[in-house]
């Protein structure tokens, strides 16, 4: 416990100047270089989680468009479509590039002495590789959104970390308190149903109260931010929750405890950071729709 405490502090410490300094420097690319190197790290830990480290024809690639997107996007964001046509076309790319790796290297020795895997291997990588990318990458792309003329994504993009958060931690308490009916008892033995609810139910409470300072201030008029933000909420709350438990049923599946030891004693980056890759797409997602539809806030 003192481990997790002392981790958790230093992490702190390191994370929020960062957050700091993005919100009064816009034209910062920091928060950039910081997410491109945890996707990068996500990456890593997920292919060495499914066994697809050692090929490094998979691989390394991998890391490349881990790393390089959250920083390509923040280069592109007055040009958002345009990115994400880039960011389409680039796992096309690199999907067609593992299927012709898939053929040309199947049953071929990898450096570990061990065969190289077939079809349903390289298309395990390619999906964990847009998962953890997009994940972050949404988080960078989330701070630029603008609403006439109002920088909202300033607002926004900490979403993410707060739902997972905010989640995380109710879950936890009313599963205590209330918890009698288990959600998935062979993927996380100690989650239950009621601690779900709470989650959801303290997250679209929370959206909600952000909401109202974001109104007050960025000048938000549009009374109908509140129930779209609550849905916000709910919805990311959900998703937040799945993600955690994708993550644990991959570890389980694989016999291993954590994905990495980056941060001592909560694991590495895809611990930590799994509720968030979940929720960080739709968050973007919802609110790049109402910002193309020119939607006023």
């Amino acid at each position: 416990m003192k481990q997790r405490v002392i981790t958790a502090i230093v992490a702190l410490a390191l994370f929020v100047p960062v957050l700091v300094l993005t919100n009064i420097f816009s034209s910062l690319p920091l928060f950039a270089f910081v997410v491109g190197l945890l996707s990068a790290v996500g990456v890593y830990e997920m292919q060495k989680c499914l066994g697809s480290d050692k090929n490094f024809w998979v691989s390394v690639p991998a890391y490349i468009l881990a790393a390089a997107f959250p920083v390509i996007s923040f280069y592109m964001r007055a040009k958002m479509s345009v990115f994400l046509l880039v960011f389409a076309f680039a796992f096309f790319l690199y999907l067609q590039y593992l299927f012709v790796v898939a053929v040309l290297r199947h049953g071929k020795m990898l450096p570990d002495g061990s065969k190289g895997r077939d079809f349903s291997a390289v298309t395990g990588a390619f999906a964990s590789t847009l998962y953890i990318t997009f994940g972050f990458t949404a988080t960078v792309m989330a701070r630029y959104l603008v609403f006439d003329g109002k920088e909202l994504g300033k607002y926004l993009y900490l979403l993410p970390f707060l739902g997972a958060w905010i989640t995380d931690t109710f879950a936890y308490f009313t599963g205590r308190l209330f918890g009698k009916h288990k959600l998935s008892p062979e993927v996380s033995p100690k989650k239950t149903v009621e601690g779900s609810i709470g989650g959801i139910l303290f997250c679209t409470l929370s959206f909600v109260i952000y909401a109202l300072v974001m109104m007050n201030m960025a000048d938000i008029n549009n009374v109908a931010f509140l129930p779209v933000m609550a849905l916000a909420g709910a919805f990311i709350s959900v998703l937040t929750q799945s993600g955690d438990l994708i993550a644990s049923l991959i570890k389980r599946e694989r016999g291993i405890k954590d994905y990495g030891n980056l941060f001592p004693g909560h694991g590495g980056v895809m611990d930590r950071f799994d509720s968030v890759l979940a929720g960080a797409p739709l968050l973007f997602a919802v609110f790049y729709t109402l910002m193309a539809a020119g939607i006023s806030l």
